[in-house]
């Protein structure tokens, strides 16, 4: 009988607290969420899955307080057993432990049950590398991988150290990728991008679990504009900073939250304007709440750059669910069938947004509430975790 396992990237219920005590920054949660998503629409499909971990933990000594990160076991589900991988949380030393310790797992397993399923998350070397060890030890091993994000576009340091590392991963990467027999991918480009020429590959987008929304709560009096996310400038916080400026009126509110090189920009404009308030890092369910209160979402990320085409924002998905109305621009990795569901800046300027956002907070809240409506109902039954998975699984077979 087939065995199926999942390698992702999760933190583990039973040692989030341990994980986020040890974070000098904030979580993973866009990642962590997706890859919780992917494993209830797995469970559907697939009841006796287990699950391997490779947890997203920040870099010892910088932003993490611990330098041993411990193995562990967990259950995703009663009656599961799972594991977490343990490592030296130490600058490529940890990279080094990752691929040992999954290479020798999947070993292990595979000598129990080698007409295996692996479905993996994420294109980093130390995973793609045990996968491919682990292919030629068994052929008939089956690897499904899914793409969230293409390495290279990942960050925008150009730090002369980190862009060679990266040249010499890519090459490696490239290599391991040839033992994948098929690909889940958020945007079409990618299929090119990954040369994966003849082998069958699926898009999703993303997933949004219908339960993480709250309650509706009520609405701000001010005309409330909310942005959650990284705070980059090529998500387009600078273009949404001036926007706003553009607008002089006082019946007008921005929230910002979450962190990134533009954290100083935006705390120093939140003390120019009294009318921009910068929250932080906050929780995911404060998130949620705040985006029930607000007039509207915001997603100023233009059209410029080629990140655009092998990207799709997973804060859309979350936006149009919470039932909120959401401004965006034209982005080559949203599909079109998203732009019914949100109001689109055509024109790509501060000036262009700051029209869209007036125009938006002009339209009366009950049309704002039934245009937000459908947008979410399009979530809630096309996106959720069966109907996403559903396609991952009929990929495979």
């Amino acid at each position: 009988m087939q065995k199926t396992i999942f390698i992702g990237g999760i933190y583990p219920s039973e040692r989030k607290d341990e994980i986020k005590k040890n974070s000098k920054s904030g979580l993973d949660n866009a990642s962590n969420n997706l890859n919780w998503s992917i494993l209830e629409g797995l469970d559907f499909f697939y009841s006796d899955i287990s699950v391997v971990s490779l947890t997203p933990i920040k870099t010892f000594p910088f932003n993490y307080k611990k330098m041993i990160f411990k193995e562990s076991s967990f259950s995703h589900k009663p009656g599961a057993t799972d594991y977490c991988l343990g490592f030296v949380n130490i600058f490529l030393i940890k990279h080094l432990y990752k691929y040992f310790n999954l290479k020798n797992t999947l070993l292990n397993k595979l000598k129990i049950n080698n007409e295996t399923l692996i479905i993996a998350y994420g294109i980093q070397s130390p995973l793609l590398k045990a996968l491919y060890h682990a292919k030629i030890k068994f052929p008939s091993l089956k690897i499904c991988l899914i793409v969230p994000d293409l390495p290279e576009y990942m960050s925008e340091s150009r730090n002369r150290i980190y862009l060679g590392l990266k040249k010499i991963d890519s090459f490696f990467i490239s290599k391991y990728l040839k033992k994948i027999d098929s690909f889940v991918l958020l945007t079409e480009s990618m299929a090119d991008k990954l040369k994966v020429k003849s082998r069958p590959w699926v898009r999703i987008e993303g997933i949004f679990k219908p339960s993480e929304q709250l309650v509706n709560s009520p609405k701000e009096s001010y005309k409330t504009i909310f942005y959650s996310g990284g705070l980059e400038e090529r998500y387009g916080l600078l273009n949404l900073l001036e926007a706003f400026h553009k607008i002089k009126s006082e019946d007008y509110r921005l929230w910002i939250c979450g962190e990134g090189s533009l954290r100083s920009n935006i705390e120093k404009s939140s003390l120019n304007d009294k009318r921009i308030k910068y929250l932080g890092y906050i929780e995911h369910k404060e998130v949620l709440f705040l985006q029930k209160k607000a007039t509207v979402l915001i997603n100023p990320r233009t059209n410029s750059g080629d990140f655009t085409k092998y990207s799709f924002p997973s804060k859309i998905m979350e936006y149009l669910a919470s039932g909120t109305p959401t401004i965006i621009h034209r982005l080559d990795g949203i599909p079109d069938e998203y732009y019914e569901y949100c109001y689109v800046a055509e024109k790509q300027t501060p000036l262009g947004l700051k029209e869209m956002i007036v125009k938006v907070c002009l339209t009366s809240q009950s049309n704002l509430d039934e245009f937000g409506r459908k947008a979410s109902e399009f979530i809630n039954a096309n996106k959720n975790p069966i109907t996403q998975v559903k396609k991952i699984h009929e990929l495979i077979n």
